[in-house]
């Protein structure tokens, strides 16, 4: 689960319009976020209630709550929903608050020094802030922030534009791909439209961790010679293999020597992008490698046969 902080360091001296267009920038790009990562992020966490929190402070002032009353019936609807998670201290871990409050923790928004207790908080608990692009300091994919003896650290940053919110999807999907197991990881890295037979989760299930990075590097190596297709056949590391060559059903062989001689059968579609996972096996003779290939082949044919158009 990835954590958004609502960054309530924020310079008190701009327009409600102002405040409400950059609440509903960077709801729209949380909102993006969302979307693709599904499960995985779930609500902002804020110090307090929403009308609780000042944004304003020119004349009347004015609330976190206010902001979103100005939105549109749809975004407001939205913004609603996400903003219910407060106290902070309720959905967070916090170590030692004596020694958060010690440390006075702030950052710097002009000529400005904000208090960033709750930042400090964020951070120990490997959160995003959730940012109001009103000020240039804001607008930065991390966020420095300061203690008393001027050590910093830093913290991830949604301010809601689209580059910004790039950065941050490609530090989700590291986060997921570190935490996710060797398989996950093979198939994120391999693309969209991996479709695979058993036989070939069980062989990788059932060879070893170390065996398994192999297997990925190797297929990351292929990816990385940016050919016309990730993993073209180049007689080398990818060969075609396939037993009649007439067919339009290719099978090809990623070929691994170290530790272990293992020979990996898959088809990589140029026509949709797709990639069929059919068999590994450790490097037989040759009679016993061909007959490996055309088991390869034929559960190929089934994978294309039954995989979506």
């Amino acid at each position: 689960m990835h954590k958004f902080y609502f960054n309530d360091c924020l310079p008190l001296n701009c327009s409600e319009q102002q405040i409400a267009s950059c609440l509903n920038d960077t709801l729209s790009e949380y909102q993006t976020l969302k979307t693709k990562y599904n499960n995985d992020i779930e609500g902002v966490i804020s110090s307090k209630h929403a009308n609780e929190i000042i944004l304003n402070n020119i004349a009347q002032l004015s609330s976190l709550q206010d902001s979103i009353n100005a939105l549109s019936r749809e975004m407001k609807r939205y913004a609603f929903a996400v903003f219910t998670k407060y106290p902070i201290e309720s959905y967070s871990e916090i170590s030692d608050e004596d020694d958060l409050i010690e440390n006075s923790y702030y950052i710097e928004i002009g000529d400005t020094r904000h208090n960033a207790f709750h930042i400090k908080i964020a951070q120990e608990n490997n959160g995003i802030l959730f940012s109001l692009a009103l000020h240039e300091q804001v607008c930065e994919n991390n966020i420095t922030v300061y203690d008393k003896n001027n050590v910093t650290f830093s913290i991830l940053n949604l301010y809601g534009k689209n580059i910004n919110t790039s950065c941050i999807s490609r530090k989700i999907q590291e986060q997921n791909i570190a935490k996710a197991d060797n398989w996950d990881k093979l198939l994120f890295m391999m693309g969209k439209n991996i479709y695979h037979s058993e036989r070939f989760k069980k062989g990788f299930d059932n060879v070893s961790a170390d065996i398994q990075k192999v297997i990925i590097n190797h297929f990351l190596k292929a990816k990385q010679r940016n050919g016309i297709t990730p993993f073209y056949a180049d007689e080398d590391l990818i060969k075609d293999v396939t037993p009649d060559k007439g067919t339009s059903i290719k099978v090809y062989e990623l070929r691994i020597f170290k530790p272990v001689a293992y020979r990996i059968y898959f088809y990589e579609s140029e026509s949709n992008n797709k990639i069929y996972l059919g068999l590994m096996e450790k490097k037989p003779n040759p009679k016993v490698q061909d007959n490996h290939i055309s088991t390869a082949r034929d559960i190929i044919k089934e994978l294309v046969a039954i995989s979506p158009f």
